[in-house]
């Protein structure tokens, strides 16, 4: 409960990262749920013009509830955060790479749950900070947390839907940084009645979809042994961080392929996704880069460079920690 009550605040206001995934927004829409149940009035900030998230976000707008006001813009957010507000911060610890950074410096209490190695960096009135990198998602550390709060939580199917689709996409359906509670988290949600074919049916690729990927694939080279570099495209592609994470997720597949990295323009921001099998940890190399996440699953933005000059960056890099023996 001190989550979502620090400082006994009555407002509480969550947000994820910037280009919010679907295992942000799930995380969000659960600290808002555990924030009713405990009679706060609670806001989540989402940004309307993420493709990534809009399937998933369309169907919530269909609910009575949350068209009622519930999501609020970036833009607006600063109108909903003072000293009387308890500010969540999900699935990401990188000030940097906050939504909304600006917000932090607007109240004392600041919440953050996470699932990436600690950054460093420092966040101003944090009162609450619960990283936990063996975790596979956010979703499934509030998932966790939703059962602990209050006996009074129930979880409408479109919540427990994307929860589970949180924990399904960043485990890569189950196969990669999964635990025991993992499971036990997807168990709980499976019993709150969830469709799972509904689940899956929000991830189908379209046929112009799976064309981008393949042709992403195509597009692999190594770029030191062992590890193999893509260029995703991005004009037309709706969801196109979460494309290039999956066509990372693709390239592990190649045979004697430990590392993989995909390139990514995103309205003139350069993303990187990094995934990587048994102990080779892409996290390291994503960190050098200004980045992070996990050993096998990490990333990074960048600004100001093109994709050009992301890869000579990436390669120099992972050269340089390959002759050190740091990977």
């Amino acid at each position: 409960s001190d989550v979502c009550s620090s400082d006994l605040k009555e407002r509480v206001v969550i947000m994820g990262h910037k280009n919010e995934d679907i295992d942000s927004f799930a995380a969000s829409v659960g600290i808002y749920k555990a924030a009713k149940a405990l009679g706060k009035s609670a806001y989540i900030i989402v940004n309307n013009d993420n493709n990534s998230i809009e399937d998933v976000l369309n169907i919530f707008y269909a609910d009575d509830e949350y068209k009622q006001g519930v999501f609020i813009s970036p833009e607006n957010a600063e109108d909903y955060v003072n000293t009387d507000t308890a500010l969540v911060i999900v699935d990401v610890n990188k000030p940097a790479i906050f939504e909304s950074p600006e917000l932090v410096q607007q109240t004392n209490a600041v919440v953050l749950i996470d699932h990436h190695l600690q950054s460093g960096d420092k966040i101003d009135n944090l009162v609450l900070s619960y990283v936990e990198p063996a975790a596979s998602s956010a979703s499934e550390m509030v998932t966790e947390l939703l059962q602990y709060v209050t006996d009074s939580i129930s979880l409408k199917k479109i919540e427990a839907e994307a929860l589970y689709g949180g924990i399904l996409i960043d485990t890569d359906y189950f196969s990669r940084n999964t635990g025991v509670r993992t499971f036990e988290a997807a168990a709980y949600l499976r019993k709150t009645g969830i469709d799972i074919q509904s689940v899956n049916n929000l991830f189908r690729d379209s046929l112009d979809m799976t064309k981008v990927k393949a042709d992403a694939i195509g597009s692999a080279e190594t770029i030191a042994p062992g590890f193999v570099v893509a260029e995703c495209r991005t004009e037309g592609v709706q969801s196109p961080t979460v494309v290039a994470a999956q066509v990372a997720n693709e390239l592990l597949n190649i045979k004697d392929v430990k590392g993989s990295f995909v390139i990514a323009d995103v309205a003139g921001r350069i993303y990187i996704s990094a995934r990587s099998i048994g102990d080779t940890n892409v996290q390291l190399v994503m960190e050098r880069m200004g980045g992070g996440g996990h050993l096998n699953v990490a990333g990074c933005q960048l600004e100001d460079v093109t994709k050009e000059e992301a890869r000579k960056a990436l390669a120099n890099t992972l050269k340089k920690m390959l002759e050190e023996n740091d990977i």
